[in-house]
């Protein structure tokens, strides 16, 4: 082969090759001989997790939820008691006597100033309430005890000497649908005071 056409060939070849490169791109559709997507098991183990991660999370906030109205409830709990001790307790704080002492019944005269006097009564009824002078001071009771303590400290039965009562302990306990809340409170009386 002469120089010449050696020449030809390669110029040939580079006006190929060069006509190539400024040719756009088009799309090729053989496949390829690398994969890239995910297998069947890489997904499973994938949702496997997922799912795990799901049920935790849904026990989570059901039980999250369950704590919430639990502690709602004892606070409703709490607070009616805490309402009717405290409405007892001032009520209580100006008795002068004892009329009647039982288990679940404490009567007493009241003094507000000279010409205020009048009778106090807490009681707990057959439905479950505890009363004051007929108003309900609280719902779900369980627990309504009264114990008459002396000077000495000693357990006097109800319906004993009334004029000997120098304590009144009561033990009170208030339910509802899913919480209780209880508490013993004492009433001293010191001079026919209670204080």
């Amino acid at each position: 082969m002469t120089k010449q056409k050696r020449k030809s060939q390669v110029a040939s070849r580079r006006a190929k090759v060069e006509s190539q490169k400024s040719r756009p791109a088009t799309c090729d559709f053989r496949p390829s001989t690398r994969q890239f997507a995910f297998t069947l098991i890489e997904l499973v183990v994938t949702m496997v997790i997922m799912a795990i991660i799901a049920l935790v999370t849904i026990d989570y906030l059901v039980n999250a939820g369950r704590v919430y109205t639990l502690l709602l409830a004892q606070r409703q709990a709490d607070s009616e008691l805490m309402a009717a001790v405290d409405r007892m307790r001032r009520e209580a704080r100006t008795a002068r006597s004892t009329l009647v002492a039982t288990n679940n019944k404490w009567s007493f005269v009241n003094v507000q100033n000279v010409t205020d006097v009048f009778t106090n009564t807490f009681e707990m009824t057959a439905g479950q309430d505890v009363t004051l002078n007929s108003n309900t001071l609280a719902r779900g009771v369980d627990r309504f005890v009264f114990q008459y303590f002396s000077k000495t400290n000693g357990v006097l039965s109800p319906a004993t000497n009334l004029a000997a009562i120098d304590h009144v302990a009561l033990s009170f306990k208030v339910t509802n649908s899913q919480a209780a809340s209880e508490m013993v409170v004492n009433f001293f009386l010191r001079e026919g005071f209670l204080k």
